[in-house]
């Protein structure tokens, strides 16, 4: 689902940057993933959210919920919000998450991402799944001590239909920073392409 904001608001991530976007080099995205049992009891059932967004604040996550837990008939603390860290998104979604990076939340720019979550196109699928988790080296690292320590695993978690062709989705989770363009060519909105679910 896109849900690039307009230009013409304060790009998050930018401590060197004070101009607004001033259009889009890549749609802003959400995506959704929920697993149910077969019962299809709520309680047993869990949802992840993920937005191009630099992080996750109280606002943001809020706006969310109370826009998707209802339709995909989850309560809200089972519906959880991810980013993708993209540096160019809206800081109006989340407002201040660091010192040097001062930012209102602007209400107008959260009831749009409401409104355009709203019309999410749902599909059911039946799958069957599979988790694998591996070792990456060379992609991420410690940027405050090169010789420190970090995680370079991933889990995967994969979902084929049980019946056709898959996968339906792929999920993985690896911590690792996006490259970031410097603050004179960053004139957009622009998603991170390496996170989705």
């Amino acid at each position: 689902m896109i849900v690039t904001a307009p230009p013409g608001h304060p790009l998050g991530g930018y401590a060197a940057r004070t101009a607004p976007s001033s259009g889009v080099a890549d749609e802003l995205e959400v995506n959704v993933l929920v697993l149910r049992e077969p019962t299809g009891d709520p309680a047993a059932s869990i949802g992840w959210v993920s937005i191009d967004s630099l992080a996750i604040t109280e606002p943001q996550r809020q706006t969310l919920v109370d826009t998707l837990a209802p339709p995909l008939g989850l309560p809200p603390d089972r519906l959880l919000c991810l980013a993708s860290h993209t540096h160019s998104a809206p800081t109006g979604w989340i407002g201040t998450i660091h010192p040097v990076l001062p930012a209102a939340v602007e209400p107008e720019l959260l009831d749009l991402l409401s409104a355009a979550v709203r019309d999410l196109d749902l599909t059911d699928h039946l799958v069957r799944h599979s988790v694998g988790k591996a070792t990456i080296d060379g992609v991420g690292g410690n940027r405050h001590r090169p010789d420190g320590s970090h995680d370079n695993t991933t889990r995967v978690l994969r979902l084929d239909p049980v019946e056709g062709p898959g996968p339906v989705a792929v999920f993985y989770d690896f911590a690792c920073h996006p490259t970031v363009p410097g603050p004179g060519s960053s004139e957009a909105w622009s998603s991170t392409r390496s996170t989705r679910l």
